[in-house]
């Protein structure tokens, strides 16, 4: 699921920023954009930052 999210807002990211999508249009497209900042956190994990498999699973159960 974090994925598809993922991979539907980078799709439609220019879309996006220059106000062309219309909210409401698509419900997993607006969920991609409403969680886009906890996606984008998750996705810029530092490397030196060092995170079990379980974590891993918890902070994705928090985002999705």
């Amino acid at each position: 699921r974090f994925r598809r999210l993922w991979t539907l807002y980078q799709q439609n990211k220019d879309l996006i920023q220059i106000g062309a999508y219309e909210p409401g249009s698509n419900p997993e497209i607006d969920e991609a954009i409403q969680k886009r900042s906890a996606l984008e956190s998750f996705m810029s994990q530092h490397s030196d930052e060092r995170v079990t498999v379980e974590e891993t699973g918890k902070m994705l159960a928090r985002i999705m």
